[in-house]
Parts: C-alpha cells; sequence; structure tokens
C-alpha cells in the first residue's frame, strides 16, 4: 500500500527529509521507500489545500497520515507530548508502541488560546491544530484512510501569545514564517515578545528532539507496513 505523510511545514518535516538527504521546502517531496513518501504541504491555506489535492490525485495513496505540532487542549498534556487520532488499527498500534497516545485532535481556523483550549478540553479534545479538518476531508475524497499525529509545542501558559503565532502564517502560500512574530506592531502590543520568544525556544529543544525521534521511528515503520497489502 502507498503511504503518503503530510507536513504542514518545512519545521517540521525537517528531521524526515535531512533522514532521506533532501531538503525540506514548501511543496517538497521525497520517497523514503517504495511505497512511503514524505510531502510539505505548507499550513491552513487555500494554497495547502490545493497542494495536498494535488498530490494525492498525483501518488494516490491509501493512507494518508499528517504529521506536526500542535497545542494542548486537555492540562495532562506537556509539551513533547505526541497524541494521535485515527481509526486505522495497524497505524493505532504503531503509533502506542512508538509511546504515542490515543485521543481527539480539534481543528481551529486559528491559533488557539488557553480560553479557546479549555473550551476544546470540555468538548473531550486533547489537542488542536488549524489543517487536520481540510486535510482530512481530502485524503478521503481520494478514498484514503487518514491518521492524524500532533508533538504537543505548546501547552497552557504558552509564553507566546495566540495572535503571535498566527502572525507567522503567510495565508496565501501556508508558509510559516518566525521572523514575522517580531513585527514592529506585535512588540508594541506585547512589550515582553522577546523574552517569551526567548523562553518559547528554549522550550521547544525538548520538543524537537523528541519530534525527530518520533519521525526517524515511525519512517522505519511505515515502511514495514507499506509492503503489506491493504
Amino acid at each position: 500500500m502507498k503511504i503518503l505523510a503530510v507536513f504542514p511545514s518545512t519545521f517540521e518535516a525537517a528531521p524526515t527529509f535531512k533522514a532521506a538527504n533532501a531538503k525540506a521546502r514548501l511543496g517538497a517531496e521525497v520517497d523514503l521507500a517504495g511505497n512511503v513518501r514524505a510531502f510539505v504541504s505548507g499550513a491552513r491555506s487555500a494554497a495547502a489545500a490545493k497542494r495536498l489535492g494535488v498530490q494525492i490525485g498525483k501518488y494516490k495513496p491509501q493512507v494518508v497520515v499528517l504529521l506536526g505540532f500542535g497545542g494542548a487542549c486537555s492540562r495532562k498534556l506537556k509539551p513533547a507530548d505526541i497524541v494521535f487520532e485515527t481509526s486505522d488499527e495497524s497505524l493505532m498500534e504503531i503509533f502506542s508502541n512508538l509511546g504515542a497516545r490515543p485521543g481527539k485532535i480539534a481543528c481551529s481556523a486559528t491559533a488557539a488560546d488557553d480560553q479557546k483550549r479549555l473550551g476544546l478540553e470540555r468538548e473531550g479534545f486533547d489537542a488542536v491544530d488549524m489543517e487536520s479538518i481540510i486535510f482530512e476531508q481530502a485524503a478521503k475524497a481520494a478514498g484514503a484512510r487518514f491518521a492524524h499525529v500532533r508533538c504537543i509545542s505548546d501547552a497552557y501558559n504558552s509564553p507566546l501569545p495566540a495572535d503571535v503565532m498566527d502572525s507567522s502564517l503567510n495565508p496565501d502560500t501556508g508558509a510559516i514564517e518566525p521572523l514575522k512574530m517580531v513585527s514592529l506592531a506585535n512588540v508594541k502590543k506585547y512589550p515582553t515578545l522577546l523574552i517569551g520568544l526567548i523562553k518559547f525556544g528554549l522550550e521547544m529543544i525538548p520538543v524537537n528532539r523528541r519530534w525527530a525521534k518520533f519521525c526517524s521511528d515511525l519512517t522505519e515503520k511505515l515502511k514495514e507496513i507499506s509492503n503489506r497489502d491493504y
């Protein structure tokens, strides 16, 4: 069976592409094995949805796995925890064996602040992202099964306000552009923003380390199951 691993941003895709001696850039694809391909779609935007649709039409996968960072809704989760949601039993087993936990992942049109996350937690959600609904619809419209994995990059009391996180997204291309977070408007609105950025960067060190290990281990497992009949 063919498996398409989709990463919304170059940062999320970087470990997998580096291991394959390829550069993670917007729209890039790399074959990890005969039946496993990694693809950088872009984050929530019309352009990202279109890229994914074209890639699915070209590659024709039986399984689409969305992989990236996300925010915690459950107050039991901390940065570097990994949550997954899928109805595919084979993938459930793989994710669980790699230390991820099953849960419900919400989709928000914008970065969720603490208040919104509390509301989502009350509705039973464990984590939140910004593109899963759109991408799941694209996968299922093509007859592919969908799986969703999120590594928690920010939990409650994040040092970065939600609107600052939002400002890094280029809505036209779906690219994540971190330098936009230090715009003059953001710095004026949040005088301690630079301190928050430093704190967030430090928090991301173990998150990135955990994510790289998970992606490496997952790649090997996906290669194994890709050789099975589906």
